[in-house]
């Protein structure tokens, strides 16, 4: 259903971990790149993390039930776990989504005449 921006907003300040437990799917992940933005430490598999870029340096892959609920484990009984979650997401958004990545991207494209290529 439906979630307005200020109720998903409110709702990410009173979560602690996000779940991301995806067994298949393609393309880039919106929900785990929100909630790594709002530096939510998130559990996740390989699908989950797929199509973003160095993800799996941020995000523990968990593909196992185990693994999955070791992690969940780790995550909700330390509070150091999750602020160091936190701080490697800020560094990471700025590294892949901030605007000055994304006028460089735009500069590559640009300069490697990409767009002349494709008409």
């Amino acid at each position: 259903g439906y979630v307005s921006d200020e109720e998903l907003e409110r709702l990410y300040r009173t979560c602690r971990i996000a779940v991301a437990p995806l067994r298949f799917g393609a393309g880039v992940k919106g929900k785990t790149v929100e909630a790594v933005y709002n530096l939510i430490p998130i559990v996740s598999t390989s699908f989950g993390i797929e199509g973003l870029p160095e993800a799996e340096t941020i995000i523990p892959i968990c593909d196992g039930a185990e693994s999955f609920a070791k992690e969940l484990q780790r995550l909700l009984s330390s509070d150091e776990a999750c602020q160091s979650a936190a701080a490697a997401y800020r560094l990471w958004i700025e590294k892949w989504f901030s605007k000055e990545h994304a006028i460089e991207v735009v500069r590559e494209i640009m300069e490697d005449g990409i767009l002349d290529k494709k008409q």
